[in-house]
Parts: structure tokens; sequence; C-alpha cells
């Protein structure tokens, strides 16, 4: 379901055949349209609309995401801490097969096989597991691209080295 800040009104389409929408007058009565350039435009309108349409989300689904999202911070601290996964896993209240499952998707979202390429990825992208949503979309760094905090830091170990060499002279 999605949900579009625009008013659009119903159409009901049978395999790019036919389409039903409800008639000028009065929402009571529905029109046939049968004519396939008519039906073409009125799908093409249909399908621009869902475009620009956000996923509808409800209190409940929003409430999903922020729990997965502390649970996926929560692994991240975990793995940073150095904890074996029984442990881990005990602490996420969930089973070490399901931790697996977690530090699976964080590597397979860093493109690591391996946990030490997971560690170092992170650790190169300055992902501690405190991060807000925002801030880890902005800092990932998968396939190992610098971000820009990083780029920032070296410019300014850049600078800091420049101006030592100033005040030496």
């Amino acid at each position: 379901m999605r949900t579009l800040a625009e008013f659009f009104n119903r159409v009901i389409a049978d395999d790019r055949g036919a389409a039903v929408t409800p008639a000028p007058d009065t929402l009571a009565t529905a029109v046939v349209v049968r004519e396939p350039a008519v039906v073409a435009y009125l799908l093409d309108v249909f399908e621009r609309a869902w475009a620009r349409g956000r996923p509808f989300v409800t209190a409940e689904e929003a409430a999903v995401k922020e729990i997965a999202a502390e649970q996926r911070s929560m692994t991240i601290r975990m793995l940073i801490a150095g904890h074996a996964d029984a442990v881990s896993a005990k602490r996420l209240g969930v089973s070490p097969r399901t931790y697996a499952g977690y530090v699976a998707d964080l590597k397979a979202e860093y493109d690591a096989d391996t946990r030490f390429q997971l560690g170092y990825t992170m650790g190169r992208a300055g992902i501690s597991g405190n991060e807000t949503s925002e801030a880890r979309r902005a800092t990932s760094v998968p396939g190992g691209t610098e971000t820009d905090s990083e780029t920032d830091s070296e410019t300014d170990s850049e600078t800091d080295s420049e101006t030592d060499n100033v005040a030496e002279k």
C-alpha cells in the first residue's frame, strides 16, 4: 500500500484490456473503458502516481523497524566488544542461530566474507553501533570506499602537519 499527497481517483484495470473508473457525475456509477489507447493512458497515469507515492507505514510497522534498528546496533556493539555468540545472543534475547543470522546480514550489507573483514570495514566507516539510522546510512561504506568523515580527518591531519612545518621554519 502506498500513499500520495494528492488526490487520485480509483481505477481498476483488467490485463490491460479494460479499465473501470467512476463516472464523472456520481461515484455510484462506473464507466468501463475498452479503448486500448485510453486504457494504456490510464495505466500510465496510475503507474506514475504509484512511483511518486510513498509506502504507507502504520505505527506498528514503525515500531518493528525501530526494534530491528536497535537489534542491529546491539549486534554491532556485541561484535565490537568481542563477546562470544552465545553471550551476545543471550543479551539480545534471541537464539544463537538467530544472532548468527544478524551477523550474516551485517556481513552481506558490508560485503564481507569473514568477521575480520566485517570489523575492518565497519572500523574504517567509523561504525560503533551507537549511530542513529540516518548517520549509519551516511557513513556506510560497502565496497571499501572512504567516507566524508575519513576525508575530513585526513584533511585535518594534513593541515595540522603543514602548520607544524611552517612553525618549525
